[in-house]
């Protein structure tokens, strides 16, 4: 451990959550929430590597497939670049998204099952083999998005039921592989199973978080082939 470089993390960690705690004297809620998902993706940018895009739209696969809108994607320009129309907001090629956030104001059960659904959506997209080629190399696996939830309130009662346990009675096969409630927990799938990081520092979860969405980038980045750019365009 470094102790500066996790105080800075922290700050960051901090400054997020003040901020979209700032926001809940808006009354629009639909401009409250664009706005916490431009804080949530404030909060990543400067954390992840070069080449990578933290941007808000639709995940396309080159088959004609077409995701709902997603909150945060967050996307390898040295894969394929996106298509946008300013600069975060556009249309994301599959084969370079990494992860996919969900950003929640106040989560509850409606809003936990529309997510749930639209990452088992995109699960089912298929990739395309990589330039040159018409397959994928024998035995390569190619580690397909990641989808991610993070919410900055829940409607659960603390001391309650968890956030986790609600999800195991709206779903036996999660297709939300990480969720993060601010000042609740954080809790992830690893081979199979969830597993919770409690990092004790303050906003923690959100710490967790963060240091899982940039852990799960790298590690994807590592699996992906770069496409041939004609399959989205004939």
């Amino acid at each position: 451990m470094h102790q500066a470089y996790q105080d800075l993390i922290v700050n960051r960690a901090t400054q997020m959550v003040g901020a979209a705690k700032a926001l809940k004297n808006i009354n629009h809620s639909g401009l409250k929430g664009q706005l916490r998902e431009l804080v949530a993706r404030e909060l990543l940018i400067p954390l992840l590597p070069p080449g990578y895009i933290v941007g808000h739209g639709e995940v396309v696969s080159s088959y004609g497939d077409t995701s709902n809108q997603i909150d945060a994607v967050i996307a390898h320009r040295g894969i394929l670049p996106a298509m946008l129309i300013d600069q975060v907001s556009g249309i994301f090629p599959l084969e370079a998204v990494l992860m996919t956030i969900e950003v929640k104001s106040t989560l509850d059960a409606g809003e936990l099952r529309t997510s749930d659904a639209s990452a088992a959506k995109i699960a089912r997209f298929p990739h395309a083999p990589p330039v040159g080629s018409t397959a994928f190399p024998p035995g390569h696996r190619i580690e397909h998005v990641v989808p991610y939830l993070l919410a900055f309130g829940t409607d659960l009662t603390p001391g309650g039921k968890s956030e986790l346990e609600r999800y195991g009675e709206i779903s036996q096969s999660p297709s939300i592989l990480g969720i993060c409630v601010v000042e609740r927990g954080f809790w992830f799938r690893d081979n199979g199973a969830w597993q919770e990081w409690k990092f004790q520092m303050p906003y923690g979860e959100v710490v967790a978080f963060v240091t899982a969405v940039v852990n799960t980038c790298q590690r994807i980045a590592s699996t992906r082939f770069q496409p041939d750019m004609r399959s989205y365009i004939t």
